[in-house]
């Protein structure tokens, strides 16, 4: 009886023991874990930085087009003058000045990072109707037109008759306005070569060589190009999707470019750049 009551306490002792063996266990356990925990490096937080794009700077180009009409129309201004002096009429003649702008066409290009604007010039001659005695006054007209677009819409002037049109922004005029980097890139199997002190890079299709300006590839202008076959008939995305500087065309088939003007960051004038008879 007496072993039986002391092995039934020893059993009570030895439960006891364990039970506060596994306490202390948990509680140890449990003051490790929070100091693991509050003593763990932080996880390091990770920034996105958007680079920023630099501003496209103002860009004006200035150039002189000769398309296919040019030596036929100053051909027939020639003859004409000629049979006037035959008929010994009152002769009222071009300038040397009006000449020399004859049959030819003016685009100028101006830009800035968020507006795009051009001017298409195009010079003729026309007789002054006679009022009273034949007579051959030639007079220097002109026609074309001036665009400047922008968020606000497009603006246009049509220097033929001095009428202004206004209209909303066209899917492709939007893209215009877009400073993003162009689809393409300079090679290095390219032809590089400078007009009027910028890179462009020459190509030649179909016997022409064309000059296409590269300097501008981060601003979206692509640096290879089509042929323009006349200036005036181009739509608006073709004279800005590419610049070209130089364009010399195998025959008469396609307008001849040369670049007068090319500055990059100089001020724009405001003036020049709006639309205006």
């Amino acid at each position: 009886m007496l072993i039986s009551s002391l092995a039934a306490q020893l059993r009570f002792l030895w439960i006891a023991a364990f039970g506060i063996l596994c306490v202390w266990m948990l509680t140890t356990c449990g003051e490790e874990s929070d100091l693991k925990t509050s003593d763990a490096e932080p996880e390091p937080i990770s920034i996105n930085l958007v680079e920023q794009r630099p501003a496209m700077p103002n860009i004006y180009i200035d150039q002189t087009i000769v398309p296919l009409s040019a030596e036929n129309r100053r051909e027939l201004y020639a003859d004409l003058l000629n049979i006037c002096e035959e008929e010994g009429v009152s002769i009222k003649a071009l300038t040397e000045t009006d000449l020399s702008r004859l049959g030819t066409i003016r685009l100028q290009r101006w830009l800035d990072d968020s507006r795009t604007a051009y001017r298409l010039e195009a010079w003729d001659y026309q007789l002054a109707e006679p009022q009273q005695e034949p007579h051959c006054h030639f007079e220097l007209v002109r026609s074309g037109r001036h665009v400047l677009i922008e968020e606000a819409g497009v603006r246009a002037v049509r220097l033929d008759d001095n009428q202004y049109d206004t209209a909303p922004l066209a899917n492709l005029q939007s893209s215009l306005l877009l400073r993003t980097p162009a689809r393409q890139d300079t090679h290095s199997t390219d032809q590089l070569r400078e007009v009027v002190d910028q890179p462009c890079v020459e190509t030649t299709i179909d016997g022409t060589a064309i000059c296409t300006w590269s300097g501008g590839i981060e601003w979206g202008f692509e640096p290879r190009s089509d042929t323009i076959k006349s200036v005036m008939d181009a739509h608006d995305h073709e004279l800005f999707r590419s610049i070209i500087l130089r364009q010399e065309p195998a025959g008469n088939a396609l307008d001849k470019i040369r670049t007068n003007t090319f500055s990059i960051g100089d001020a724009l004038d405001e003036t020049a750049m709006q639309p205006a008879p």
